[in-house]
């Protein structure tokens, strides 16, 4: 008598979750390495990511198809399942992280510690493309949404030169690895000197160019800062962050600066 063998369904659903699962995973990472390290743009990545995420979520639903038909029919695919639910979640977390972070953030894209009288970019700033945000003469958004969620973005005084602070103004650039350069000062502000910089944040790379204002009043220098994302109406609170973190490496810079550096 002839044993017989139960043969075990492979579920489709399983192979083509562990499929575009991976893929998902691979394009994420292949969309965010160029766009971090090289030349991709970020409305360019934000597609991939959006193409990315759309094929996770169904990759996660062909594996509960695959699990499912596990339990109840006993077909073939549970480790194909698991593997594609785990790229799947892998492409997610991220993605609703920052999700979370730009919808949890206020609609600024334009941060300044003078609200009344911003520091103004040059005109000499470099061409940008229409997808950019353009450079205005006052930061665009609500100054009340600012003053509410960044209450520490104000100006600082300094009890030394516009020399002795710019120096240190030098030094945080370059101890930041923001790329700067030195602009004459608007017609309107003779007093003034211009510091033009961008600066790009860690984790996900958001670019910002950024105007630091020195005013001489005397005994004393009077700074101020505004910092404008290239791309986006939400920069996630990174502006203020780039503002903040300058101004409190300025005034360790000014303050360690010897006595006869005026």
């Amino acid at each position: 008598m002839r044993k017989q063998r139960y043969h075990r369904r492979q579920s489709r659903s399983a192979i083509w979750a562990m499929r575009i699962g991976l893929f998902s995973f691979l394009l994420l990472v292949l969309g965010f390495l160029p766009y971090r390290f090289w030349k991709l743009e970020w409305p360019d990545f934000v597609l991939v990511a959006v193409a990315s995420g759309i094929l996770a979520v169904l990759a996660l639903i062909l594996a509960g198809l695959g699990l499912r038909a596990l339990w109840v029919n006993g077909d073939k695919g549970g480790a194909r399942s698991f593997w594609g639910s785990l790229a799947a979640i892998a492409v997610l977390a991220p993605l609703c992280t920052v999700g979370a972070f730009w919808l949890g953030s206020p609609p600024l894209h334009d941060v300044s510690t003078d609200l009344q009288s911003p520091p103004q970019f040059p005109a000499a700033m470099p061409a940008r493309s229409p997808r950019m945000n353009p450079v205005t003469a006052r930061p665009e958004g609500d100054p009340l949404q600012q003053l509410a969620a960044y209450p520490d973005v104000v100006g600082r005084r300094y009890a030394a030169s516009p020399d002795r602070v710019g120096n240190g103004v030098v030094a945080v650039l370059k101890g930041f690895g923001w790329t700067a350069q030195v602009t004459d000062a608007p017609t309107d502000e003779p007093d003034a000197t211009i510091y033009v910089a961008s600066a790009r944040s860690f984790y996900l790379g958001l670019e910002s160019d950024i105007v630091i204002r020195l005013r001489d009043e005397g005994d004393s220098t009077f700074v101020d800062v505004r910092s404008l994302s290239r791309y986006g109406k939400r920069d996630m609170g990174e502006n203020a962050a780039f503002i903040t973190r300058f101004l409190a490496s300025l005034e360790g810079e000014v303050n360690k600066a010897p006595a006869n550096a005026d």
